[in-house]
């Protein structure tokens, strides 16, 4: 039977956390742990220690890093789909199996993905296979023209 040792002082092992990704709390409960366990005849020395401080610190600045990358990945995806507003597509139509064309007339993002409004339905960017141009726009009916009446305009009450 296999035992973690983690497991017994709440630390998870290392692909659990790689998941989810480690947090300072999950540090510091770390660097604890090794300090209880570490030989009073062999502590860890000054330079060791300190080393371990900025490899976090190294590491929580690259999670942030990758945090607001993924904020400006996501911000380009969207800037992107708007840009497609107003045009014609070529698309992959998953329930034929063949490619149809369609105007775009949205784009949201869901869970991290772009996806446009064509025909009514929400398409990843993945399936857009040619932007063609720009929609044509929807026939409108001529602006009424003003009524012109020959009837004498009215006129203002007498005394006052």
């Amino acid at each position: 039977m296999d035992v973690n040792p983690l497991s017994a002082l709440g630390v998870e092992p290392a692909s659990t956390a790689r998941s989810r990704g480690l947090s300072g709390q999950d540090f510091f409960r770390l660097l604890l742990t090794q300090m209880r366990s570490q030989s009073p005849l062999e502590p860890v020395g000054n330079t060791e220690f300190l080393a371990q401080l900025a490899q976090f610190s190294a590491l929580d600045q690259m999670s942030t890093l990758n945090t607001r990358m993924d904020s400006l990945q996501a911000s380009q995806s969207l800037i992107t789909g708007t840009g497609l507003i107003g045009r014609n597509v070529e698309y992959f139509d998953a329930a034929t199996g063949g490619r149809r064309t369609g105007a775009v007339t949205g784009a949201t993002m869901e869970n991290g993905e772009l996806r446009l409004e064509v025909d009514g339905r929400r398409l990843p960017l993945s399936w857009i296979l040619k932007v063609l141009g720009l929609a044509t726009p929807a026939p409108t009916a001529p602006a009424p023209s003003p009524h012109i009446s020959s009837a004498p305009a009215p006129t203002a009450p007498a005394g006052r």
